[in-house]
């Protein structure tokens, strides 16, 4: 059975699924499973069994034990750069000879004094080494600041791209090809009522692409 990410069922809070080809052994496929109450979960088997691997992530906030991690991200192709990105800790990359999380977060601003929601993680398709992250920093109890950064050298050390404000909200964050960083960002946009405008529950998204040392650009709509 070829593992997707719609195939797996685990107890647990899921997150981020994540199919790993050819990173077991004999060339099998590793999944990984990020949960909030868990930490990962990883099946080389695909998915007969599952096992915590955890070690090398720092515990969580208060009483949790493990730090969750809210998503996971892979270059897709050679199955050898995994990463991860924590609820408050920053990203770690996995060493399968070892099966350990290093930390892969120098120049990036964690630990956060605070959770936050809404931090992005991806890997350039065909280079693993590029990774980026966007997070959503805490500045004080009541702002949060939404910063992109990326890497070149596998999250070793980390510049700053862009600062996107603190007012924003973002949904995803892929890399192409042509290594062009694209954003979903999602707003609430009003609606005229005859009692005068209200914000509708709904979500209008836009697209926003960076190329590195480049502005960014908005496209309305999806």
């Amino acid at each position: 059975m070829r593992m997707t990410r719609k195939s797996v069922i685990l107890a647990g809070l899921l997150l981020s699924v994540l199919p790993v080809t050819g990173s077991g052994k004999s060339g099998s496929s590793t999944v990984f499973v990020a949960t909030l109450d868990r930490g990962v979960m990883r099946s080389s088997n695909d998915g007969a069994n599952w096992i915590q691997s955890n070690a090398g992530l720092p515990h969580g906030i208060g009483s949790t034990a493990v730090i969750p991690v809210i998503a996971i991200a892979d270059a897709g192709k050679d199955g050898r750069h995994v990463y991860a990105l924590t609820e408050t800790a920053g990203v770690f990359r996995w060493n399968s000879v070892v099966a350990f999380w290093e930390n892969a977060s120098s120049g990036l601003p964690v630990p956060f004094f605070h959770r936050t929601e809404g931090s992005l993680l991806s890997v350039h398709p065909s280079d693993g080494n590029r990774v980026y992250t966007l997070l959503n920093v805490p500045v004080n109890s009541h702002r949060d600041q939404r910063l992109l950064f990326g890497s070149v050298n596998g999250g070793r050390s980390w510049s700053l791209l862009k600062d996107l404000g603190s007012t924003r909200s973002f949904l995803d964050m892929t890399i192409d090809e042509k290594g062009r960083i694209w954003v979903v960002e999602c707003f609430e946009y009003p609606k005229r009522t005859p009692k005068g405008y209200t914000r509708r529950s709904d979500w209008k998204k836009a697209y926003v692409t960076l190329a590195e040392g480049q502005t960014i650009d908005f496209f309305e709509g999806a």
